[in-house]
């Protein structure tokens, strides 16, 4: 038991599902900057900028499956584009030579800007929406600002997602 415990899988599995709770009942009337937070989106990001592409894409999927079982949208728009989202951060996470804190807060903005861009664009790909909605950069700013300053208190939930101890320097 203790060993299944250990995956990283299921751990992202029953974060992702507390997340989606939080997601469905608290954000939904909390609207910084008019906007409704995305924190499933911010789990995805946070898990590539924690633990690399590969594992970003994965926190991606696992977040993005369990917010399409909420959603009332065609299945898979969101583990598609939370999935790139996730290997986004983490590419980009890579790219830095000594990454900090600070840096890792203005990764996940940016991946969670590109993530609300990259749903708006798939939802135009398959006509969900009739056209890219009008507020869609102040929206994409918003979400990515607001899952900016939230990214230091999840960043520790994700590195234990992945067994990941930091480094003490």
């Amino acid at each position: 038991m203790s060993s299944l415990l250990r995956r990283p899988a299921l751990r992202l599995t029953i974060v992702a599902f507390v997340v989606l709770t939080i997601q469905a009942t608290l954000c939904v009337d909390l609207k910084p900057f008019g906007v409704t937070a995305d924190l499933m989106l911010l789990g995805a990001t946070a898990s590539g900028v924690v633990a690399g592409s590969q594992k970003g894409a994965l926190g991606g999927f696992v977040f993005g499956i369990m917010f399409d079982l909420y959603l009332q949208t065609p299945f898979g728009i969101s583990p598609l584009v939370y999935g790139l989202a996730g290997f986004m951060a983490g590419y980009v996470q890579t790219l830095t030579i000594d990454p900090t804190w600070y840096l890792s807060m203005v990764t996940v903005a940016l991946s969670s800007a590109a993530g609300v861009g990259g749903l708006a664009l798939v939802s135009q790909f398959i006509s969900l929406e009739g056209r890219i909605p009008a507020d869609l950069v102040r929206d994409a700013l918003a979400i990515g600002t607001i899952n900016g300053l939230i990214a230091p208190l999840v960043m520790p939930v994700q590195r234990w997602c992945f067994g990941i101890k930091r480094a003490i320097v």
